[in-house]
Formats: C-alpha cells, sequence, structure tokens
C-alpha cells in the first residue's frame, strides 16, 4: 500500500482497475480546498476507461485546475 501511495504522490493520479468490483475502473486526481481534502474521480467500464485514459487524465486536471481557481475566488 505504501508503495501505490507513493506512486499516487509522484503521478498526482490515483487507479481502481478493478479493484473493487469486477468490470469497473476509476481515475481520480487530489483537490485541495479551504475545506479539506477532497478526490475527483471518473469510473466507467475498465475498457472504457482504459481506452481513454490519457483523455480522462487531462480532464480531471482541466477540472482540478479550474476548481481550484474557483475556490481561490470565493475568499
Amino acid at each position: 500500500m505504501l508503495e501505490q501511495l507513493q506512486q499516487i504522490r509522484d503521478e498526482g493520479f490515483a487507479y481502481d482497475f478493478e479493484e473493487h468490483l469486477l468490470g469497473v475502473g476509476a481515475v481520480a486526481v487530489g483537490l485541495q480546498t479551504p475545506q479539506g481534502h477532497y478526490a475527483i474521480d471518473v469510473v466507467g467500464p475498465i475498457w472504457r476507461v482504459r481506452d481513454q485514459l490519457e483523455t480522462i487524465k487531462a480532464a480531471l486536471l482541466a477540472c482540478q485546475v479550474a476548481l481550484n481557481k474557483a475556490l481561490r475566488s470565493i475568499d
């Protein structure tokens, strides 16, 4: 588990490829807010998540940036 946590820190993404449910995959990115730490994730059929992994990661990063920007403007 410690190795997996280090990989998440290094890469910035967490993955779930059929770890919790057969046929389901997920990719997540962290979001730090003044209210705490959260995650934004995309969940779907494993074949679709693997096939679109780079697109999903790019979309998650864009969402992370937009949310961080919006949350900073609330202060």
